[in-house]
């Protein structure tokens, strides 16, 4: 991933400590925080999660917990996440998910979990409490409702998702181009929007020549 912004803002801290042009336009992924990542599939947000943890987890495993069985290892190694340091587990039913989720975030650094449509919001908040006691970050992916406010400190949200190359399946992706939201306390509140794009194969990087926007504060 490759962050190029016009105007660098010095509210937006680090992202990747070793690559210099990936570190502004997102807020710094502190230890024993949950974040949220809502969109549709295939917008990016899972090679986004796995180059956040590559950067930010440089020892100790990574987990990451599936609901569909679509997870390719592929996009964690090709964004900088070492076969070894990967663990994938597979959770489908709601019941297995939050007992197979804590377990993890008790014992690993970091965690990617997808968030089954039916689960409910206490059993998200017990995690997060048992990711701030643990220091474990942890990115919550969820394909429908956006992750309840009480359980993540920064919200990040797809947009406007497009895709080129491809036609109802077939062909080669040449580019997919989304806008990425980010709400909540690691923003101060406001809503801050990054244009990121990528050609499916590699790092997910921010459109050159735009700098992060910042919308305004939310209130309540």
């Amino acid at each position: 991933m490759t962050v190029v912004l016009e105007q660098p803002n010095d509210e937006l801290t680090s992202l990747l400590g070793d690559r210099a042009d990936m570190q502004r336009g997102i807020p710094d992924f502190v230890a024993g925080k949950v974040w949220g990542l809502s969109g549709a599939p295939g917008a990016g947000l899972t090679r986004l999660a796995m180059t956040l943890f590559a950067s930010q987890v440089p020892t100790g495993q990574i987990a990451v917990l599936e609901t569909r069985g679509w997870f390719c290892p592929l996009v964690a190694w090709e964004s900088g996440v070492e076969a070894e340091r990967l663990v994938i587990v597979r959770a489908p039913d709601t019941v297995s998910w939050a007992r197979v989720a804590a377990t993890l975030v008790e014992g690993i650094p970091a965690l990617y979990a997808e968030v089954p449509d039916r689960i409910n919001d206490a059993a998200l908040r017990k995690l997060g409490a048992l990711a701030r006691r643990s220091g474990t970050r942890v990115l919550l992916r969820s394909f429908g409702e956006a992750i309840p406010t009480g359980v993540a400190q920064l919200q990040m949200t797809t947009r406007d998702l497009s895709w080129e190359g491809t036609d109802v399946g077939h062909g080669k992706l040449m580019r997919r181009r989304f806008m990425v939201e980010m709400t909540g306390k690691a923003v101060g509140g406001s809503l801050r929007r990054i244009e990121m794009e990528d050609d499916g194969a590699n790092t997910v990087r921010v459109v050159p020549g735009l700098a992060a926007t910042s919308v305004g504060r939310i209130a309540g």
